[in-house]
C-alpha cells in the first residue's frame, strides 16, 4: 500500500503498474496507492493534520514530517479504523524520505 501527498495523484497506479511489468515482466497484485490522504495537495496541510501530528507526537514522542510522512501515517491509521485490516496484523510503515519533523 502506498500514500500519495499529490492531489490527482491516480496516474501513480498506472506507474506502479508500469514498473512492476519492466520488474518482473508481469503486474503483481497486492499494491495499492491510497490518493484520498493528500490534504488539498503536495505539502499542503489542514487543522485535521496538525491535530493529527500533534497527537501522534504526544502518544508516541516523535514528531511527524508532515509533508510526507505525516500523510502517509495518517492514511494507515484511518485505514486501520476502517477494518482494512485483520485484527492481530502486523503493519510495518517505510519511511523512504525525510523521517521526522525539524525541516518546517
Amino acid at each position: 500500500m502506498g500514500f500519495s501527498a499529490l492531489k490527482g495523484g491516480d496516474f501513480l497506479r498506472d506507474d506502479v503498474a508500469s514498473l512492476q511489468q519492466e520488474a518482473h515482466g508481469r503486474v503483481t497484485g497486492g499494491w495499492s496507492i491510497e490518493t484520498g490522504y493528500h490534504f488539498g495537495g503536495f505539502a499542503r496541510t489542514s487543522d485535521s493534520l496538525r491535530g493529527f501530528i500533534d497527537d501522534f507526537e504526544t502518544k508516541h514522542g516523535l514528531r511527524l514530517e508532515r509533508v510526507h510522512v505525516a500523510k502517509m501515517m495518517y492514511g494507515l491509521f484511518d485505514q486501520i479504523r476502517q477494518g482494512r485490516f485483520r485484527p492481530g496484523t502486523t503493519v510495518v510503515a517505510v519511511i523512504t524520505g525525510p523521517e521526522f519533523a525539524g525541516e518546517g
